[in-house]
């Protein structure tokens, strides 16, 4: 039986762990970790991890990026706990404590968990290597109200993988839709569309779209990745009032 300690227990995803732990006879959750407790937990539950007193085979977290260094301790002390790590948002500095700590306990990080995502991850990567350099990458991705990070951490880790692949360095933009100008050959775009006025809680991401640098991308094939035509028309406006000739 896998004893699990699950910090973010009473979140979105710890609720979703919590459920598909309740229909296995293989493992079970010892103890878990959040702000906000929830007296109906099947579970005790602790507001700091080094509060914790139950023994655990493994930690799964689904928390907030804060709560990083007091896993790594906490695994750390208890003599290199497993720690598997599916929070975004880590700082640069963040990460490299993260691999570090990974060279003498065992840890498991993604920035999403995903079969799809994965999936689509190792297919973007491909078609990277196959395109080569005479093709342009971007990202646009789009999201319900409640997402907080932008790019998110599933737009960074496609980047991340592509760049990868690619030969040379590749340099990341941000927000493009606010410059007016050409995008260098060594750059990748990521533009993120957050729907803030969308009650909708489908989460959307549009794949790495690829167009040819020797000729334009047919209106057909465009359309499917551009934000909402409400969106464009706001943006289009700040950026150039006196715009006529915008084909949206």
């Amino acid at each position: 039986m896998v004893r699990i300690l699950l910090c973010g227990c009473f979140g979105k995803m710890g609720r979703v762990i919590q459920q598909l732990v309740a229909g296995r006879t293989d493992c079970t959750i010892a103890a878990g970790v959040d702000l906000f407790a929830d007296s109906a937990a099947a579970f005790p539950a602790y507001t700091n991890i080094a509060d914790v007193q139950e023994e655990a085979d493994v930690i799964i977290d689904f928390s907030h990026p804060s709560l990083l260094t007091p896993i790594l301790s906490y695994a750390a002390q208890k003599g290199g706990i497993p720690a598997v790590l599916c929070t975004t948002g880590y700082s640069a500095e963040q990460v490299e404590a993260l691999k570090t700590a990974a060279q003498t306990q065992p840890v498991f990080y993604s920035r999403n968990m995903s079969l799809g995502i994965n999936l689509l991850i190792e297919l973007s990567k491909k078609a990277a290597k196959v395109l080569g350099d005479q093709f342009d990458i971007e990202i646009i991705e789009k999201h319900h109200n409640q997402k907080i990070d932008a790019p998110s951490g599933t737009a960074l880790m496609l980047a991340d993988a592509i760049a990868s692949v690619r030969d040379g360095e590749t340099q990341y933009v941000y927000d493009r839709h606010a410059q007016r100008k050409k995008r260098e050959k060594a750059r990748s775009a990521c533009t993120p569309y957050a729907a803030a006025r969308s009650s909708a809680s489908t989460k959307s991401f549009s794949p790495a779209t690829t167009r040819s640098s020797r000729s334009p991308t047919p209106r057909s094939r465009r359309s499917f990745s551009q934000p909402a035509r409400s969106t464009r028309l706001s943006t289009c406006a700040a950026r150039a009032p006196a715009c006529t000739t915008c084909p949206i």
